[in-house]
């Protein structure tokens, strides 16, 4: 079992896959703006001979989803977020627009998740964190069997996500982080959607924000 980073756009914004021991993998936010940056991705697949099953969004904002459209568009796949997130699904191109990115194409889900659902990836499962604060619709993705969770922009290395965004807010973030991550075992690797990774014990015992 396997996961890679790939750091993209001006955020250097984190795109994940990860593969099941079966070869079935799947792709956590789309990071990348062009299809020579969607190539690398697709490249590290092919080469190890993978089956990419979705793409799974932790949260809209769009350095998050900069390659959603690039994605449906090349693989046809599915493409997974939170319905609580539906405030920013059709403000992609203007928000990439305020900062001077130029993007466009369909960066609408085609399916939902739900809190403590749970994705059949393989022999695998990775269950859904409904975590919001930092925005809504905001997922973590735990993965139990291998110790890994994907936080996106809720918890990072000695960090947390911004919360003066809009449905931004420091509490309900501090409590999605403190009941839904911090009970996972301390042991368990954090990935988050910037930067390096960390741990859950780690987060527990010197994040200053909480």
């Amino acid at each position: 079992m396997a996961y890679s980073v790939f750091p993209f756009n001006p955020f250097q914004a984190n795109t994940y896959l990860w593969a099941d021991a079966s070869g079935d993998c799947v792709m956590i936010d789309a990071t990348f703006q062009t299809e020579s940056e969607l190539s690398q991705v697709l490249d590290w697949i092919k080469v190890r001979g993978l089956n990419l099953k979705m793409l799974l969004v932790t949260h809209y904002h769009v350095d998050h989803v900069l390659g959603v459209g690039l994605f449906k568009e090349k693989t046809g796949l599915p493409v997974m977020a939170h319905q609580a997130g539906n405030l920013f699904f059709n403000q992609v191109e203007a928000h990439a627009a305020s900062f001077g990115l130029s993007i466009s194409g369909n960066f609408m889900p085609t399916g939902q998740v739900s809190d403590d659902e749970l994705i059949s990836v393989g022999g695998s499962t990775i269950r859904v964190l409904y975590t919001p604060g930092h925005a809504d619709g905001s997922i973590c993705l735990w993965i139990e069997t291998d110790g890994l969770l994907f936080t996106g922009d809720v918890l990072f290395h000695e960090s947390i996500g911004r919360t003066d965004l809009p449905t931004g807010d420091f509490q309900t973030l501090a409590n999605s982080v403190t009941t839904k991550l911090f009970p996972l075992p301390d042991n368990t690797i954090v990935l988050p959607g910037h930067g390096p990774k960390t741990s859950v014990g780690h987060e527990k015992r010197f994040n200053p924000f909480l």
